[in-house]
């Protein structure tokens, strides 16, 4: 079979090294490189990096790429306001850790451990940003539905996992802050705050541009994966439709509640760059090294555009 140059791309061992600095120079261009903002690098690093250990993992390209980390790489890096979110970083990872546990559970549905830290991972996050609880419902159903993880045992294990961090931090609020839970239930309160639906207006041109190319690319990568599905493993299928599921639930919350875009942007990211790895990784026609060049300009020239529009140094 005929390699063209999105295989030779997807399948040299320079691609992640050449993102990895890419990704640390959109940092540096964005301004948020320095000390202050160095909890949210080192999260950004520690996804990253997880990124990498769930495709090792569960093998999600059949072939030698590393082209998942780079997509989620030059994904998160389209937004730079991304970078500036504390608690949307720290819900980033606590997700992405939850996800990665959650596969090392498949057909086994007494584990317990990794189902405890799957969901003290989901704690932990919604703590950050609070509007993880509403994720807690899609992580039961993907253990009944894709990964078989789920039985009484496990979905009790879950709620333990989930309401632990809450525990310690009732703890910490009555030893450190005089026992003043005010301003944690002013915030819980927000679970009921509703905006109206389709209602973009929170959210700039360049958020609904990237939210777009997001979705353009997830059909893209579902189609492929659908069509061409059958070459891969079952537990490879199973992922994949978690995260077409994922993927498909993110963008229709996003629509009708877009005030949690920093949220569930990063969430897209995350299903999303596995599925459009696939398609550049396993693709071989003409058309497909087409809309590669066509993707991968589009990324940069977004990327671009909203360092252009929205930073102090341009």
């Amino acid at each position: 079979m005929r390699k063209r140059i999105q295989n030779w791309v997807a399948e040299s061992r320079h691609t992640l090294p050449v993102a990895a600095l890419y990704g640390v120079a959109i940092w540096f261009l964005s301004g948020n490189l320095q000390l202050e903002w160095l909890l949210q690098f080192v999260c950004f690093a520690l996804s990253v990096w997880l990124i990498i250990r769930m495709n090792n993992d569960n093998l999600l390209i059949r072939i030698y790429s590393r082209m998942v980390s780079v997509a989620f790489i030059f994904l998160m890096c389209i937004d730079p306001h991304l970078f500036e979110s504390v608690p949307g970083s720290i819900a980033q990872l606590c997700f992405l850790t939850s996800l990665v546990l959650l596969f090392q559970t498949y057909l086994d549905n007494t584990a317990k451990g990794k189902i405890f830290y799957v969901f003290l991972s989901l704690g932990v996050g919604s703590i950050a940003y609070v509007q993880m609880l509403y994720i807690i419902p899609l992580f039961w159903l993907l253990m009944y539905v894709t990964i078989h993880s789920f039985s009484w045992h496990t979905l009790t294990t879950s709620i333990i996992g989930l309401i632990c961090p809450y525990w310690l931090l009732t703890g910490w609020i009555i030893q450190f802050e005089n026992a003043n839970f005010s301003p944690w239930i002013q915030r819980y309160q927000e679970l009921g705050q509703f905006q109206m639906p389709f209602d973009m207006s929170t959210i700039g041109l360049p958020q609904m541009l990237f939210f777009a190319f997001l979705v353009i690319l997830g059909v893209i990568g579902a189609i492929q994966f659908m069509y061409k599905s059958y070459n891969d493993k079952i537990l490879v299928r199973q992922l994949y439709h978690s995260f077409i599921f994922l993927g498909i639930v993110a963008s229709l919350l996003l629509v009708l509640q877009p005030q949690h875009y920093d949220l569930l942007i990063r969430i897209l990211i995350i299903v999303i760059s596995p599925l459009i790895a696939h398609f550049v990784a396993l693709t071989h026609t003409r058309l497909s090294n087409i809309l590669f060049f066509i993707i991968a300009a589009a990324a940069i020239l977004l990327t671009a555009y909203n360092l252009w529009t929205s930073l102090s140094i341009f």
